[in-house]
């Protein structure tokens, strides 16, 4: 008989089926795949459920019943990659009121036991032993006289190793050697490797390989992408196809809360995936880029907001203008807006919007806030966007008419204050990274993409060019030559800054720490550098491109236009950034703070 090939899911019948559907989708950060009156499927990962929920109904005679202890289960085990995770998953578990029922480490794993409202105790763990360490270990004398292990402090774990020290003595039993070395810290994020046998430490594969995984989705969308790319220019909008295939490959979901069905990929790996799309038509790389960092922005919204959006339909996608040219009128509960918002990119595929408007002085001062209102609420002027560049995004004008409640609203003061309501609902160190830099990536990344594929169009027309001005093949020409090398550099520069800004970002906030105003302040400020610097060394292609550069059927001008209308959007302009910057560096106070004003944040 051949074994399982893997575990598929636990099924609990209860008369707590609220209750207990709440404490799972918390705890696992799960997302609720199916739900009705008597039956719910939640999952956390890429399987259809792993959780199923039977709704027993109100008990008899009161109270509902919890599992006494017993014949059969005893717990269900679930392993973490590593320390670093365990721990994070605690502190975000404390954060809710939830705590370990026991904390034990076995010697083969370190263990937080967890009840669920009905009694039933999960196991969180991590390996602490490779295979071969733990059969050695089972066969000793210590585990002998110990089968069960010791208990250990975890709020003493988390504050050590996030300190950086050594917490070797709380991972081990007392009886085993490893407790005697001082070699497991937190390190850049990551956690250290001990030694050979030890396993608690080991690299974060599962984290790489779904990285490699998302980037390996994106990458294989890119040929169509590229193929559609001029009839999707001509038609002034992504294609549905081109929709769907970025969906399937997680683009719109990249960013968001994994307790919505999101994936909480890496912030380097998902600019990375934008750039890639943008390579292959920058109007494609704006709408995914923008339309797919939006999660993030609404993961900081009060939870009852992302119930509403993701509750139903994890998919589900938001365009926005932050533009605040709209009327906005406070109302009991809430607020009228009416009027104009232009610049909707990737309107026509999304179901939501957020817009930004100035709430009028009522004593404080105008304050800026973004409204979350659902398609129903707005229409759209497809007559708008007539442009030379970024003609696919259909960024058009909405005209808008909707009363939207106090819930769905997200002040510009609670992000400056680290106030967001969201951050509630999302505690991990993820949705600590400042919003506004994940925007102004959103808005870099395709552009850096789109002198990507515009460096990539002219060196393939060069290798097969005649430059009839000089007589010669188009790569024997040295002024091509030093345009091209100098393009090549500032691009490829450009483009590589991009990981070590953002895992250094990420490292911080994995630490537990803010990230500095300074390192905010630089991260804003490379964001529109590289937008200019990418756009200069595409025109410095154009003028050794040859009379043909400009034919419509290539691919270059049409990614240098993209380039071109990505390199107005107010992101993109470095000026007001450089000075955040420098006065950071020039040891100068900041900006005063300005509630109405979307760009006091940096």
């Amino acid at each position: 008989m051949a074994a399982p090939s893997k575990f598929a899911h636990v099924v609990y019948q209860t008369h707590r089926f609220e209750e207990m559907i709440e404490w799972y989708t918390r705890v696992f950060e799960a997302t609720v795949r199916h739900r009705d009156d008597k039956l719910a499927f939640l999952s956390y990962d890429d399987e259809h459920h792993r959780m199923a929920f039977l709704n027993l109904g109100p008990a008899e005679n009161g109270g509902a019943p919890k599992k006494k202890p017993g014949v059969g289960v005893h717990h269900v085990a679930y392993t973490w990659n590593d320390l670093g995770e365990l721990v994070d998953t605690y502190k975000r578990l404390k954060s809710y009121g939830v705590l370990p029922a026991v904390p034990l480490r076995h010697g083969l794993t370190l263990s937080l036991y967890y009840q669920d409202p009905d009694g039933n105790m999960m196991e969180f763990q991590i390996d602490t032993l490779d295979s071969k360490a733990s059969d050695e270990f089972m066969r000793g004398p210590a585990f002998a006289a110990n089968p069960v292990g010791e208990e250990f402090d975890p709020e003493e774990l988390a504050v050590r190793f996030d300190a950086g020290k050594a917490v070797d003595d709380l991972v081990f039993r007392s009886d085993q050697p490893e407790s005697k070395a001082a070699s497991i810290v937190r390190g850049n994020g990551h956690a250290t490797p001990a030694g050979a046998g030890i396993a608690i430490l080991s690299p974060r594969t599962s984290t790489a390989a779904a990285s490699e995984a998302y980037l390996d989705r994106v990458s294989a969308t890119l040929a169509g992408i590229r193929e559609r790319a001029a009839e999707t220019e001509r038609s002034g909008r992504i294609p549905d196809a081109t929709i769907r295939a970025l969906a399937d490959a997680g683009a719109f979901r990249a960013v968001q809360p994994r307790r919505w069905g999101g994936l909480e990929i890496d912030p380097a790996t998902f600019w990375e995936g934008m750039i890639r799309i943008g390579s292959a038509c920058g109007s494609t790389g704006w709408v995914a880029s923008v339309v797919g960092v939006h999660p993030f922005h609404v993961a900081l919204f009060p939870e009852e907001v992302q119930r509403e959006i993701w509750g139903e339909d994890p998919d589900a996608r938001i365009s926005s203008t932050y533009a605040p040219t709209g009327k906005v009128e406070p109302t009991p509960g809430g607020f009228r807006l009416s009027g104009r918002w232009g610049f909707s990119s990737g309107v026509d595929h999304c179901g939501w919007v957020l817009l930004g408007g100035i709430v009028p002085d009522v004593g404080g001062g105008p304050e800026f806030r973004t409204f979350l209102v659902p398609r129903r609420d707005f229409a759209i002027d497809d007559e708008s966007w007539r442009v030379s560049g970024l003609q696919a995004t259909g960024s058009k004008d909405l005209v808008v008419e909707a009363l939207v409640p106090e819930h769905r609203t997200h002040r510009i003061r609670d992000n400056y204050d680290g106030t967001d309501p969201g951050r509630a609902a999302n505690p991990g160190p993820y949705f600590r990274i400042p919003w506004l830099s994940m925007f102004a990536y959103a808005i870099a990344s395709p552009a850096i993409g789109a002198a990507v594929g515009a460096l990539d169009a002219f060196v393939a027309d060069a290798r097969t060019r005649f430059g009839v001005s000089v007589g010669s093949p188009a790569a024997l020409n040295p002024a091509l030559h030093n345009r091209l090398a100098e393009a090549h550099t500032i691009i490829a520069d450009a483009r590589a800054r991009i990981a070590p800004t953002w895992n250094d970002l990420h490292a911080i906030v994995r630490s537990g720490e803010e990230i500095p105003v300074e390192r905010r302040a630089r991260c804003r400020y490379e964001a529109a550098q590289a937008i200019g610097a990418s756009l200069n060394a595409v025109l410095e292609l154009l003028e050794v491109g040859g009379g043909g550069v400009m034919n419509t059927k290539k691919p270059f001008q049409r990614l240098l236009r993209d380039l071109m209308a990505m390199r107005n959007h107010p992101f993109s302009i470095p000026d007001a950034r450089a000075t955040h910057y420098a006065k950071c560096l020039l040891g100068l106070p900041p900006d005063p703070y300005s509630p109405g004003n979307m760009a006091c944040v940096v």
